[in-house]
């Protein structure tokens, strides 16, 4: 199996966090955010047309929206704690 395809060993990273944040409606939404601003980027986020991959200061991913499922064929809970680097194509 090819290094970075879904099922494929993950590189060394900390381990993944939380599968999503929990602030962050997904498909069945959580209880409403704290705040008027995090409900509104998380609707941001989770609305977005355009792929958003959030990675921490190790380059692990920590947030990968619906589109980025679409545009990339993985779901966020195989992308969530991999490198960055997984989802960018070798030249």
């Amino acid at each position: 199996m090819r290094h970075g395809q879904p099922g494929a060993p993950q590189r060394s990273c900390r381990p993944a966090l939380p599968r999503w944040p929990p602030w962050l409606p997904r498909r069945v939404p959580p209880p409403l955010p704290a705040t008027e601003s995090e409900a509104r980027l998380a609707g941001i986020i989770r609305s977005s047309m355009e792929a958003i991959i959030t990675v921490d200061e190790q380059q692990c991913v920590v947030l990968f929206n619906p589109m980025a499922e679409t545009l990339l064929g993985w779901k966020a809970e195989e992308g969530l704690g991999r490198r960055l680097g997984d989802f960018i194509p070798a030249r």
